[in-house]
């Protein structure tokens, strides 16, 4: 995956399609959180999180379109979490 941001941004919860179609988080500090697409060399962002908003783990799925599972949360300890499903439907 690249290097996206600079040494402020994080990466985490990624997941992979069986195609090879890899999902992952880019996160600064919990105030700009994406679900970003990396596939055939090309980076696309797929979702923007509220701010205040996180995830740990996601899960994607190769169905047409594809479906990523994550673990929405917010930022703090004490947040509540739920299971989210986001289609990718960017081209």
């Amino acid at each position: 995956m690249p290097a996206i941001g600079g040494a402020q941004y994080a990466q985490f919860g990624p997941s992979v399609t069986s195609d090879g179609t890899v999902y992952f988080g880019v996160d600064r500090q919990c105030a700009d959180v994406r679900l970003t697409r990396w596939r055939k060399g090309r980076l696309s962002i797929i979702n923007r999180f509220p701010p205040g908003t996180a995830y740990d783990y996601s899960h994607a799925v190769g169905t047409q379109p594809a479906s990523v599972y994550s673990d929405e949360t917010g930022c703090n300890p004490t947040a509540r979490s739920r299971i989210d499903l986001i289609r990718d439907t960017v081209p």
